[in-house]
Formats: structure tokens, sequence, C-alpha cells
């Protein structure tokens, strides 16, 4: 059980650190496309085709960029889902190992309550 708590905080500080990088590129690839399309808005010798062309290259690693974030996040989704399942298992097979010891313990009582019966019925047959 403590296994599947430190899985779980694990995974949370993971993400956190993905998010906060992932963002930190994106902004830094957004700032840098703005940067390039402006200096060569700038530039007279650049083709309304060279700047197209540059522009669906930005476009193309912005679906990359954010394709590439689904994939990490079903990544940990699917790594939650395990965690989750496995925590469930423990738990069903305390709760049979319980169950177990308890069905063990009522049958050695009623063992004992059965001696003692017997007991008694010696001792009544010898007085």
């Amino acid at each position: 059980m403590e296994t599947a708590r430190f899985a779980k905080q694990t995974l949370v500080f993971q993400k956190t650190i993905f998010e906060n990088t992932f963002n930190a590129m994106a902004m830094i690839q957004d700032q840098t496309e703005i940067i390039v399309s402006s200096y060569l808005d700038q530039l007279p010798w650049v083709t309304d085709e060279g700047k197209e062309s540059l522009k669906n290259a930005a476009d193309l690693a912005k679906k990359s960029r954010n394709e590439f974030k689904k994939a990490v996040e079903d990544g940990y989704y699917k790594f939650e889902e395990l965690i989750e399942e496995k925590e469930m298992q423990f738990e069903k097979k305390e709760e049979r190992q319980k169950e177990k010891g308890e069905h063990q313990k009522d049958e050695k009582q009623k063992g004992e309550h059965q001696k003692d019966e017997k007991k008694g019925e010696r001792q009544k047959e010898t007085a």
C-alpha cells in the first residue's frame, strides 16, 4: 500500500515537471515564431511563398508538439489506471486474508467449544 502511495506521489511530481517544462518550451517556440515572423516581414527579398513555407513549418511544429503532449498525458493516465488496479487487487487480497483469518479463528473457537463440551460430557459420565 505504501508503494502505491509513493508511486502516485512520484507520478504527480513527474506530471508537474513535465507540464512546467512543456509550457516553457512552448512559450519559447511561440516567441521565436513571432520574432522570426516580424524579422521576415522587414526583409524585402523574402517572398510571400517563403514566408508561407515558414508559417507552415511553425504550424506543423505546434501540431507535433500538441500530439507529443497528448501522448505523454495518455501514458500518465494509463499508469494511474495501473496503480489503481494494483491497489484494488492488493485491497481484495488483504480482505480475503482477513476473512480467511477470521474464518480460521471461528473454526478454532468452534473446535475448542466442542472439546469443552466433550470434556464436560466425560466428566458427567465419570461422575
